[in-house]
């Protein structure tokens, strides 16, 4: 689906709609890239994390009540990710530093290792990642919410 400047404004007016109920001060930039439609919205206090909640579960469920919104008039449904307060770019440079430290466990005891439980988007970082050390592999394992990934050397 291509998202035209009409469709844009068109979710600029609904997600403003949408956060007035919970925070009328906040600033919200719709983008596309790559046919998914990321909503970034920004809140006056940088360090707040009332729309956020703990480990993104409030964010995450405003993304799925506002892909609903968004979603209930569109012919085709749009991807809709959104982003509060760059939680999701702050939560990948930690996966990314605790990866670091993973990788240099793993390939000096031999050991696998396994994460705490993560969202698929976490998941998802954590094997696009793992995909520049070919010495290492990594799968998932467990049923949602509690699954997680493990590390290893490769066979």
């Amino acid at each position: 689906m291509t998202i035209n400047s009409q469709t844009l404004q068109n979710v600029q007016n609904k997600t403003r709609d949408f956060f007035d109920f919970l925070d009328p001060t906040v600033t919200i930039i719709p983008r596309v890239v790559e046919e998914i439609l990321f909503i970034d919205v920004s809140t006056t206090d940088p360090d707040d994390q009332t729309l956020i909640g703990n480990k993104g579960d409030i964010l995450f469920s405003l993304q799925l009540l506002l892909s609903l919104v968004l979603n209930r008039e569109e012919a085709e449904p749009l991807q809709v990710v959104l982003d509060v307060n760059e939680y999701r770019v702050r939560r990948e440079k930690a996966l990314q530093e605790l990866m670091q430290r993973v990788v240099e466990q793993v390939e000096t005891t031999g050991n696998s290792y396994e994460l705490e439980p993560m969202r698929p988007f976490e998941r998802r970082i954590i094997h696009v990642i793992l995909q520049d050390f070919p010495e290492l592999d990594s799968f998932s394992v467990g049923e949602e919410p509690n699954r997680r990934v493990v590390i290893k050397k490769r066979d």
